[in-house]
């Protein structure tokens, strides 16, 4: 019981880190700025 307890604990967290992260670059993308990615090999 403790160890699903910490397994969810982990999985919120780990989740709401992420929409953190994502949903500003949702929003700038939805009020029609651009997607651009990163070229760290300069192949792209």
């Amino acid at each position: 019981m403790l160890n699903d307890l910490w397994l969810l604990i982990f999985r919120v967290s780990a989740g709401a880190f992420m929409i953190t992260h994502g949903l500003p670059k949702l929003n700038m993308l939805l009020t029609g700025g651009s997607a651009d990615f990163p070229d760290p090999l300069g192949i792209g």
